[in-house]
């Protein structure tokens, strides 16, 4: 059997065209990461650790809290060297977020594309946080995952910390009505 892949991109499908030298052509499907969701993350999860080729599967996660143990994500899946990457929108309000990722392997993590964690290495269960300043708005998520060794673990969050730190105004000048108060009396100050 003589097999040759010829792949056509086309928004969020390809084809692999397989030839057999007694049996004719034969198509077959191959899948290809979609694009992120909103409110959700899109998981595409690979038979390697480097996230390379095609996933073998895609899904909808509503969130990332995986403690896999001995099993798989899924039975196309191995135990150990799979990885996964994730990816959402997600509507945040102004202010300062502490995101979170705990994991056994490898990790990154990103906010709009901006790398804020980086353990791409295989590792025991590690936590590891960064503190983000987001404006309002859909911020892009995007987390990847290795597997290779141990436990597999991946857990993912965010919360919101509290407002941005505005510069708090400087007073240089202001005037007394009436000029001069006694204790007791109300005064108005104005700058």
């Amino acid at each position: 059997m003589r097999t040759m892949n010829l792949h056509r991109r086309h928004s969020s499908w390809s084809a692999v065209l397989t030839v057999m030298l007694l049996g004719g052509p034969r198509f077959a499907a191959s899948l290809t990461c979609p694009a992120p969701t909103s409110s959700a993350f899109t998981g595409c999860y690979y038979n390697n650790t480097t996230l390379s080729g095609n996933p073998v599967f895609t899904r909808t996660d509503s969130q990332i809290n995986f403690n896999w143990g001995y099993t798989t994500p899924d039975p196309s899946l191995p135990v150990r060297n799979f990885s996964v990457q994730w990816q959402g929108n997600f509507t945040f309000n102004q202010g300062q977020y502490t995101f979170s990722a705990i994991a056994s392997d490898g990790v990154r993590f990103y906010v709009d594309g901006n790398m804020i964690v980086n353990a791409w290495y295989d590792q025991t269960m590690t936590q590891y946080r960064s503190t983000q300043t987001l404006s309002q708005g859909s911020h892009l998520i995007t987390v990847e995952y290795f597997e290779q060794t141990g436990t597999p673990i991946i857990q993912v969050s965010w919360q919101y910390t509290g407002p941005a730190s505005p510069q708090a105004p400087v007073i240089t000048s202001f005037t007394s009505t009436p000029t001069s108060i006694t204790a007791g009396n109300p005064a108005t100050l104005t700058w």
